[in-house]
């Protein structure tokens, strides 16, 4: 995520912990959704209705891990209403006599595990599940939401009010859901360390278009609605998630092995060239060379008819404003796209490691300005940037009210460049490339970017990491 023309939004929603999630032992985060190991047999107990991130304690579910959402809804884009179901598949790690998933704001009419009608209870934004029969550890089970309603955005302690699905009357609609937006319109593991594949089909009155994640797979024409069908083969984070509704029309580039270009652009700002795809194309040869090869297999960016202030590294396809056609902003779409390495790709363990995803996606900006602006010296807008902002909020852990404060995109970007300086280009593009392949579509945190940074230079890099990320005084370039 990045504002526009570098004013950045702070987004971080309320964390209201629900009832049952009070009292007790505080657990440890639970790992990943391919790291997650099955705990010995014995009496079913209830799933944690938590994971314990430490700036969103009530966010995502324990006791299972997510394979696949397979949702299928159809949306009115003049009243709002959303409807369907939710197909999920997971994997139980214990022995679990009930789970729970992340959901709120809209109706729930049945719940079905495996077939059979389950018990559900909507409490806070949880919907807690009891199937008929209890789930053995290293079980696989189906979960079946039918649903329905008008999504209600989460509120938001920062200056933007709103996460989630947004209804735009009789226009469409758009979803905005980091961190913590997505359950406001489907029921989910809302966390990033359960990420999972998910094909989404929509159907929306004739004349609108859906953009979405992935590659499309399907359109279906049912006499005055139109159904469409994308469908993610890599795994993707919740918040990442996004289908757009509008009126578009849909600009491609076929590029034979390369990646699959595509834009959504509404047709009054259509010949204004927004995000030309001819430019994302050399955007992505030039950041393969030094990211390594790009992750997925389409990219393209969806334009919202509305002023937005901001734009959002939805998985294969970005999210930007109507200002993106009158106030062209390409070293946004630069941040964007290098997100679909960092932060999409390689995700989040905990919230708190936000500088892994902001980071480097402000550092693609500046490589972006070296690679192709003659006279650009990287070394001399990096010193500038370093005399420009405040230095006193540590990008490793700023806190869930300054996750999206500058210090997490600056100085973040102001560490990767000092980290430059001291191992060497060398060793810099060759630590990029080692870990966006060594966490491919998996989670990984801070300790595990410095481990693989003393590994490839074999340099003890953790007295500069501590300066640089956690204490409040910025340290000078070196």
């Amino acid at each position: 995520m990045r504002a526009w023309r570098g004013s950045l939004a702070h987004v971080v929603t309320a964390c209201v912990l629900v009832s049952a999630c009070s009292g007790g032992d505080r657990m440890p985060a639970v790992s990943s959704a391919d790291g997650d190991e099955v705990a010995e047999a014995g009496e079913p107990e209830p799933g944690s209705p938590t994971l314990w991130d430490p700036y969103f304690p009530t966010l995502g579910n324990g006791g299972y891990d997510v394979d696949n959402y397979e949702l299928s809804l159809s949306y009115e884009p003049g009243s709002g209403n959303l409807e369907g179901d939710a197909r999920i598949s997971a994997a139980a790690t214990q022995d679990l006599s009930s789970f729970s998933l992340d959901f709120s704001g809209l109706d729930v009419s049945e719940v079905t595990v495996d077939g059979e009608e389950a018990e559900y209870r909507d409490e806070g934004a949880k919907l807690f599940i009891t199937p008929s029969d209890a789930l053995a550890g290293g079980d696989e089970f189906e979960v079946v939401v039918t649903y329905s309603g008008t999504p209600q955005l989460t509120s938001s302690e920062s200056d933007v009010e709103g996460l989630g699905w947004y209804v735009l009357e009789d226009v469409g609609s758009f979803v905005l859901a980091e961190p913590e937006g997505a359950h406001t319109w489907f029921p989910c593991n809302d966390h990033p360390s359960d990420k999972a594949t998910v094909s989404v089909t929509l159907e929306v009155p004739d004349g609108f278009e859906v953009a979405g994640n992935g590659e499309l797979v399907g359109e279906g024409d049912d006499g005055g609605s139109r159904s469409w069908s994308w469908r993610s083969d890599e795994v993707i984070a919740t918040y990442l998630v996004a289908p757009s509704v509008g009126n578009y029309e849909i600009e491609r580039i076929e590029q034979g092995d390369e990646p699959f270009l595509r834009n959504f652009v509404p047709p009054e700002v259509a010949d204004q060239g927004v995000g030309d795809l001819e430019v994302t194309a050399r955007m992505i040869t030039e950041f393969e060379e030094v990211f390594g090869p790009y992750p997925f297999g389409e990219y393209g960016i969806v334009v919202v008819p509305e002023y937005l202030g901001t734009a959002m590294e939805n998985q294969t396809m970005s999210l930007v404003g109507i200002e993106a056609a009158t106030e062209p902003d390409e070293l946004l779409l630069a941040h964007e796209l290098a997100h679909q390495w960092f932060g999409n790709s390689v995700s989040l363990e905990v919230w708190s490691d936000i500088w892994l995803n902001e980071g480097p996606a402000t550092y693609a900006e500046y490589l972006w300005e070296e690679a192709t602006t003659p006279g650009f010296d990287v070394d001399d807008a990096m010193a500038s940037l370093h005399a420009e902002i405040g230095g006193d909020t540590p990008p490793g852990d700023p806190g869930a009210s300054e996750m999206f404060g500058e210090s997490v995109y600056y100085r973040g970007a102001l560490t990767l460049h000092a980290l430059r300086r001291t191992i060497g280009d060398e060793d810099f593009f060759r630590l990029l490339q080692t870990w966006t392949d060594r966490y491919r579509y998996s989670n990984a945190t801070t300790e595990d970017f410095i481990s693989a940074a003393g590994e490839v230079s074999g340099v003890d890099l953790g007295d500069f990491f501590d300066a640089w990320l956690y204490q409040d005084e910025m340290p000078e370039l070196p």
